[in-house]
């Protein structure tokens, strides 16, 4: 039986040590990835950051209720 359902235990995003250009690291633990997943979640975090969405878009996206389908936004590179 193929599910697409995925568990993420943690998240985290902190500075990179010693970065002269503050850069972050994040850290994601889960039971396993769909492909792209990270880069989507990634883009989505960009977006947020800079300001152009909301933080209340991960909890929209993630009620299917709500939203039936995959977000349209560019994956962050990889």
């Amino acid at each position: 039986t193929k599910t697409w359902v995925r568990d993420i235990f943690s998240a985290t995003v902190a500075p990179l040590p010693d970065s002269p250009n503050g850069m972050c690291v994040a850290v994601i633990h889960g039971s396993g990835f769909l492909y792209h997943q990270i880069r989507m979640i990634m883009s989505l975090m960009f977006h947020i950051g800079r300001g152009k969405e909301k933080p209340y878009l991960i909890s929209d996206l993630l009620d299917i209720e709500k939203v039936q389908s995959r977000p349209e936004y560019e994956m962050a590179s990889d």
